[in-house]
């Protein structure tokens, strides 16, 4: 048996590791480290113990956790230096990478630990994650699949196979998955999530409540497990519930095709006169089109932080929402509230026409306080808040009203796109 002391304390740190008691890991690996700059093992334990860290989780959320992904990086990178044949290198690369919301990253350096090493199951559950995150659902499951030929029993693989079978539209078989997890796991959160999420999708938000509280009782912490209660939640509302099948539909197509579809329906509405005359029998029926889809579009887009407002009267439901949330749903009452005066103060004064403008004006700001509160970062909210003052003053201006319509979607759109981009760094 050894006596390098520098082996004991890495036993030490890995099993603070296990333990999830991360900031401490990473003070004994930095303590390897000082004395040994090169040690392969103790730069990938610290890699996988600066992105496992909670304080770095939801994306980052402050340029502080940005750094300490980035530091992740740095030592996967320096492990894999080191020795170019390590696997752990390359899936500590690959954890942060996906920690980081680079999917292509993430996948390129797993399939390169599974090559160096075909037989950890964890290599397989972390490229198959970056795949359901990239919406290849097909690909995830496939590759959970192959994970659990190495490992049959693997809880990340299975629960992975089960969210994939169920972003494929095979509720019933993603559930007998998540709960064969939970046969040898009971205690394991996320499957009881992916059971919920399996639920909710299928409009069973009864029961899906029921599972996420209980993988919220497991892990509090659990952020996909309080993002689902949320939606569970707020689907007791049959018109909120209708707007959720359509927005499990867009969360099950290609990402690419998403945003076709979104940037599609945009150009048909700008360009909705040209098609008109094109078609001469659309004609009378433009305005009706351009507001159909407006409306729609206003209701997807604050859906859900007007049903957040309600959701803080809920008993279960007002702890679940984060700071963010909060303020956004306090902002979207304080806009619903104007529109509501608005409505009044105009049908009181018989003049229908400054009502309705009224209205959809609070409604298009309840629009850009969403498109900017939702940004990841502090400079992206403060880009996409600087459009939408802009924005919000031209329909001040003569002429420019048709304008605000279509600085309105845009600002959405883009924000959406950014916003995506954003995300990975």
């Amino acid at each position: 048996m050894s006596n390098d002391p520098s082996e004991t304390i890495l036993r030490r740190a890995g099993m603070l590791l296990e333990q999830r008691r991360y900031s401490a890991a990473q003070a004994e690996l930095r303590q390897v480290l000082a004395e040994y700059p090169e040690h392969t093992y103790a730069h990938s334990l610290l890699s996988l113990a600066l992105s496992q860290d909670e304080r770095v989780g939801d994306a980052a959320r402050t340029q502080e956790h940005r750094e300490q992904l980035l530091e992740a990086t740095r030592h996967a990178e320096l492990a894999i230096a080191s020795d170019p044949n390590d696997a752990l290198g390359f899936y500590a690369l690959a954890f942060s990478r996906l920690q980081r919301g680079d999917c292509p990253a993430a996948i390129e350096a797993g399939q390169t630990a599974i090559a160096l090493d075909p037989y950890d199951a964890d290599s397989y559950a972390i490229v198959a994650g970056a795949q359901l995150q990239s919406r290849k659902f097909a690909d995830a499951l496939e590759t959970a699949d192959r994970g659990l030929k190495v490992d049959p029993e693997h809880g990340s693989c299975t629960n992975i196979r089960s969210l994939s079978l169920e972003r494929l539209g095979r509720g019933g078989d993603a559930i007998e998955a998540a709960k064969a997890q939970l046969g040898r796991q009971p205690d394991d959160s996320t499957a009881h999530a992916a059971v919920a999420y399996a639920h909710l999708n299928q409009g069973e938000y009864k029961q899906a409540q029921l599972a996420f509280r209980e993988a919220l009782r497991l892990d509090p912490t659990d952020e996909f497990a309080r993002r689902g209660m949320i939606e569970a939640i707020n689907s007791s509302n049959i018109f909120y519930r209708t707007l959720h099948r359509y927005f499990v539909w867009m969360g099950r197509l290609d990402q690419r095709v998403a945003f076709a579809v979104m940037i599609g329906f945009y150009l048909l509405i700008r360009n909705i006169d040209r098609l008109a005359e094109a078609v001469p029998f659309l004609a009378p029926y433009t305005t009706a089109i351009v507001m159909g889809y407006v409306i729609f579009a206003l209701t997807t887009w604050i859906a859900s932080p007007l049903m957040n407002t309600a959701l803080r009267l809920h008993p279960f439901g007002r702890h679940l929402l984060n700071g963010r949330e909060r303020l956004t749903s306090n902002l979207i009452a304080i806009l619903m509230g104007l529109a509501l005066v608005s409505l009044i103060v105009g049908l009181v004064w018989f003049n229908l026409t400054v009502a309705m403008a009224g209205v959809v004006y609070c409604f298009l700001l309840a629009v850009f306080v969403v498109a900017t509160m939702n940004m990841p970062t502090r400079m992206g909210r403060i880009g996409i808040g600087l459009a939408s003052a802009v924005v919000a003053v031209m329909p001040f201006i003569p002429g420019m009203f048709v304008y605000f319509i279509y600085g309105s979607l845009a600002i959405q759109i883009g924000s959406q796109m950014l916003a995506a981009r954003s995300r990975a760094f």
